[in-house]
């Protein structure tokens, strides 16, 4: 009744549904995106709802310390230091070893506010645990939320952004100027060490 309920609503506020989650595999590292609005959130729950996925989502530490705290937790909320970010990422790696389901959403642009590079948690935590990442999307635009892609996260940073970005580069955000840029920091720390390629052999020599 509540899922067909929250589907109800999506589609009276005109939202379609892309590709379905996928249910069948049970640990995840769940990239939600665009974000750059609050209502990102209450879409993404009636949506969650609606496919009656169990989601667990990481939040600054000092959103949980208000009056709607506990109301955070209960929709699966876990209050994060930002200030630690390593200890984040062994700290969520260990859950996923504790546990028999866990999907773990990480809004990757880490703020509703435009930024040259997305934080990298999701694909440390991905790549420490072992898990796959899913990309979910709320594409304003098309007013379709879903899921386009699943990634293999033992691949090279490059590999795994050219997947990210195929999906979040033409997704449309509620604010689109205060839409962030699709890449992370590693990648252009991967590019600066990698090795220059030889020079080609001057054929007139």
């Amino acid at each position: 009744m509540i899922a067909a309920l929250c589907g109800f609503v999506l589609r009276i506020f005109g939202w379609s549904f892309g590709p379905p989650p996928p249910l069948e595999v049970k640990k995840l590292v769940v990239i939600a995106g665009p974000h750059t609005s609050n209502w990102d959130f209450v879409w993404m729950m009636l949506y969650v709802t609606h496919w009656g996925m169990k989601i667990r989502w990481m939040g600054k530490e000092s959103l949980f310390d208000g009056p709607m705290g506990w109301l955070l937790r209960a929709t699966g909320g876990i209050g994060i230091d930002r200030s630690k970010a390593h200890n984040t990422v062994d700290a969520m790696a260990a859950e996923f070893g504790e546990r028999e389901h866990l999907w773990l959403v990480v809004p990757a642009a880490g703020t509703r506010s435009k930024r040259d590079y997305w934080k990298s948690g999701f694909y440390a935590i991905a790549q420490k645990a072992g898990v796959p990442i899913a990309a979910s999307c709320l594409d304003y635009a098309k007013k379709q939320a879903g899921f386009p892609a699943l990634i293999d996260s033992s691949a090279d940073v490059t590999t795994v952004m050219d997947q990210v970005r195929a999906v979040y580069e033409p997704a449309g955000a509620k604010y689109p100027a205060k839409k962030s840029r699709v890449r992370l920091r590693l990648e252009d720390e991967a590019a600066a060490a990698a090795p220059a390629a030889p020079p080609s052999p001057d054929p007139g020599a």
